[in-house]
């Protein structure tokens, strides 16, 4: 049964194999095995947001993404106990390290310091200079 608090947006069945096919596509440069992934099959929930950045005036990629994570503070991340973190840039313009740590930093503050997670990277030329981040949070 689920929480009537904690919110949902993924269901099990076809909707969930896209998912988790999507996350352990081939050509990942940091590889999420689909193996990983099998305590999905028995989430009570599991709640997914994409966001790519769109910067606005002056904003920077990264800006752009915090703007829209904390857009959704409708949603309490320490409800779930596990998050697959997801990124995705194009060759040309690679995920910087400052950038890297800035959603860890981000993403490390909303969860319990028990939360675990499981990341990946994945290259996308169809991005250009665009950042494609996923969060898949479940219990």
């Amino acid at each position: 049964m689920i929480d009537n608090n904690i919110k949902s947006n993924i269901s099990q069945g076809e909707e969930l194999e896209e998912l988790i096919a999507q996350l352990t596509q081939n050509g990942m440069q940091i590889k999420i095995d689909k193996n990983d992934l099998d305590y999905l099959y028995h989430a009570n929930a599991i709640l997914k947001r994409r966001i790519i950045s769109f910067p606005h005036f002056s904003e920077t990629r990264i800006d752009s993404i915090i703007r829209e994570m904390n857009s959704y503070s409708n949603i309490c991340h320490k409800d779930y106990n596990k998050v697959i973190l997801y990124m995705a840039t194009s060759s040309k313009n690679p995920l910087q390290m400052d950038e890297m740590n800035q959603i860890v930093s981000l993403i490390s503050g909303y969860f319990t310091s028990d939360t675990e997670c499981i990341w990946g990277m994945a290259t996308d030329e169809k991005l250009e200079d665009k950042l494609l981040v996923i969060i898949v949070c479940s219990n």
